[in-house]
């Protein structure tokens, strides 16, 4: 039992039935090369055991607070482990509305493993930029309807030693009553490894590729948290073709617990460098320049009246050796979901 104060909502339609609505907070922060930075906090309404609605206004580092996502999941839909789903968000210029399910085959101590299809409806911005070579590249309002597919395999999740697979296809094309023809697929394969009790060493690499022309919002991201941590999220380093390795070590500064309502419970230094290179289709790798960036971080294992618990990090990268790009990032949150 908890002791904790807990605050319920009761419709005054429904006073008679005497049923409760369990709202909770839902945040999310991440980001895009169009918006960059991103953040937000809303609700989470649980309507009954399979209904779940979420519903988040977002602030945008270059759109201030103008986008949103609203997700809701059915779970156990006609079978188990089946979940039907629905989202509908606006973030950095780009308008999606989707349906699919995710299934879910495996779930035990030791491995999970998911499986999702959508159908989105997205709409894209125009856009502009000036290339590395001098030209000018630009793009119309339009509609990239897509089918995405995503595979994820996770080994002993939440253990420190574990792997994790994931895999992602998206397809559009004028048969969907899309303005754009494109295939882009992604790999991205992360191992890690306790040293101890103290050390930990995670490796990630992630590969991207495109057949086609995608929208600059749908193309590979090189700079930003989710893969080159020195560099900004800009649409000049949204490419058709990725090659990223990263590498964090990971050494845990105190396990002591800190605080009372809002405690933390664990103190991790990290030190962390990446290396790729993003280049276009009709190009080779040697066309672009290597990026290469190194760091440092904190992570703070948090926990808020014993109700929610969630890692909060922040990182400083600088690029390294880089006749563009000079100065250091800060990233509050990285990709951050509770």
């Amino acid at each position: 039992n908890r002791t904790d104060l807990l605050y319920r909502v009761r419709p005054l339609f429904d006073w008679s039935k005497q049923r409760e609505l369990l709202i909770t907070l839902h945040g999310t922060a991440g980001g895009n090369t169009t918006d960059g930075n991103y953040v937000g906090l809303g609700l989470q309404l649980k309507l009954n055991e399979n209904n779940v609605l979420t519903m988040l206004p977002i602030y945008g580092e270059r759109t201030g607070l103008h986008d949103y996502i609203v997700n809701w999941t059915y779970r156990d839909f006609f079978a188990p482990r089946l979940d039907l789903m629905a989202q509908f968000q606006e973030l950095g210029g780009t308008r999606l509305q989707g349906l699919g399910v995710v299934y879910t085959p495996v779930d035990s101590d030791r491995n999970v493993m998911h499986g999702t299809l959508l159908l989105n409806a997205e709409t894209v911005s125009a856009q502009s930029f000036l290339d590395l070579n001098g030209t000018t590249v630009s793009q119309p309002k339009g509609r990239a309807n897509n089918i995405e597919l995503d595979l994820e395999y996770q080994r002993k999740p939440g253990d420190h030693y574990s792997n994790d697979l994931l895999l992602t296809t998206v397809d559009s094309r004028p048969g969907y009553d899309s303005d754009f023809e494109f295939t882009t697929y992604r790999a991205d394969i992360q191992q890690t490894l306790a040293l101890g009790s103290s050390h930990l060493l995670t490796l990630q690499l992630t590969r991207g590729t495109t057949q086609g022309a995608a929208p600059l919002q749908l193309r590979h991201e090189l700079g930003g948290p989710d893969l080159m941590r020195g560099y900004p999220r800009v649409v000049e380093l949204a490419n058709d073709e990725v090659a990223v390795a990263k590498l964090d070590y990971g050494y845990v500064l105190t396990r002591k617990l800190l605080g009372t309502a809002v405690q933390i419970r664990q103190v991790t230094l990290y030190l962390f460098g990446d290396a790729g290179r993003g280049w276009n289709n009709g190009e080779t790798y040697r066309d672009r320049p290597r990026r290469q960036d190194a760091g440092f971080g904190v992570e703070l294992e948090i926990n808020v009246m014993r109700l929610i618990e969630f890692p909060l990090r922040v990182d400083v990268a600088y690029p390294y050796k880089d006749a563009q790009y000079k100065g250091a990032q800060v990233i509050l949150f990285g990709l951050l979901n509770f």
